[in-house]
């Protein structure tokens, strides 16, 4: 049997898809994360063994010398089996990197794409109707379980689907919509912002005025990076999106990442120079969030969270990794702004999000918007 990106790409979207029945059930859905993407990791290992190609036969890839590093930095900072999720991160994402790399077929089928959108709005309908589908909060989680990491999975599938539509087509406006619907209801603020902004993302990518995708990236790296003290100007702005969730107009979710932010800043500050430069450990941060607060609440600043974990190191390892995934063509760039908007949102290990990000990484198909689109217009 001939394995293509697309029967690897399906393998991926099975995975959201497979979280129906436990949402519709009220049943904790993650428990199938690990397992699932460790089925798939046993699948890659099991297809180099068969054929006899475990060592490097192709091209080093720097960002396979980058994830190598990682790895290490997660090796070094390996803590415990039940907080070892870091360390198969990497892993996987390396085998994952490296399975692709040698695959020969590499064209991703748009009809799969579009079909796949259309699956997660059917299975998005029922659960707007019942009270599965909300947290106690009045957010909306779709049928993956949380409002986040659904409405990280939504956005994500739509700018990969309707990538090269014209921001002006009909299609491209009504699914929009609904997609901006989908994520209001989730109250992922963030996201919101980041789908206001998307069709002007889009258009300057498409002219090329000024934008390129290493400033964008580097734009957004450092805004995400500095979301803090931004928040005021964003407040002040798009006042709304504080009574999004807040009708009192005070932001406690935020007044809680603020304070933890400052915790772990000051562990951090405190720890030695190996600490700073290699980390205090695997999921440190969170263990000393757990214990401060008395629950696992996640430090929701996936920034902080690498850097007290692997150090400063470790993380600029992970940012220059990202920045090479993310500057290949523009549709990995877009994915990559999602991706570090909900770095605030304890996604920073997502193994769905890096497996499709390594995906569009490697299609041969032309995902540049000021080329590809011309090209649509011609045509």
């Amino acid at each position: 049997m001939k394995i293509t990106i697309n029967s690897v790409l399906i393998a991926v979207l099975v995975y959201p898809v497979l979280l129906f029945f436990p949402s519709l059930f009220n049943i904790e859905a993650f428990f199938i994360t690990a397992p699932y993407f460790f089925v798939i990791l046993l699948l890659i290992f099991l297809s180099f063994l068969i054929k006899k190609q475990l060592t490097f036969t192709c091209r080093i890839d720097v960002i396979i010398v980058l994830l190598a590093l990682l790895a290490f930095s997660a090796i070094i900072n390996f803590s415990s089996v039940r907080y070892s999720l870091p360390l198969f991160f990497v892993v996987y994402s390396f085998f994952f990197f490296m399975f692709l790399g040698r695959l020969s077929d590499r064209q991703v089928s748009s009809k799969v794409l579009q079909a796949y959108f259309y699956l997660a709005i059917v299975l998005s309908i029922p659960f707007l109707f019942l009270k599965q589908g909300y947290t106690e909060a009045n957010r909306f989680t779709g049928f993956i379980g949380s409002p986040t990491i659904y409405s990280g999975f939504i956005i994500s599938i739509f700018i990969i689907t309707f990538f090269r539509k014209r921001i002006w087509s009909a299609q491209f406006i009504v699914f929009f919509i609904i997609t901006f619907y989908l994520i209001y209801l989730t109250k992922t603020r963030l996201l919101l912002i980041l789908m206001i902004l998307y069709p002007l993302l889009r258009l300057l990518s498409f002219k090329r005025i000024w934008a390129t995708r290493k400033l964008y990236f580097l734009l957004f790296y450092f805004a995400t990076l500095l979301i803090y003290p931004l928040y005021d100007l964003v407040t002040k702005i798009l006042p709304g999106l504080v009574t999004l969730r807040y009708e009192d107009k005070e932001d406690a979710s935020f007044g809680l990442r603020n304070y933890l932010y400052e915790e772990l800043k000051e562990v951090y500050m405190n720890g030695s120079i190996s600490e700073k430069i290699l980390g205090r450990g695997n999921e440190f941060s969170r263990i000393y969030v757990d214990k401060l607060m008395g629950i696992d609440l996640m430090p929701h600043n996936d920034y902080m969270r690498l850097l007290v974990d692997w150090g400063a190191l470790g993380m600029l390892v992970f940012s220059v990794m990202l920045y090479k995934v993310a500057t290949r063509n523009d549709l990995c760039l877009y994915l990559s702004l999602v991706y570090m908007v909900l770095f605030y949102s304890n996604t920073v290990f997502n193994l769905f999000l890096i497996s499709i990000l390594i995906i569009f990484y490697f299609n041969q198909k032309e995902y540049s918007l000021s080329q590809s689109l011309r090209k649509t217009q011609s045509d």
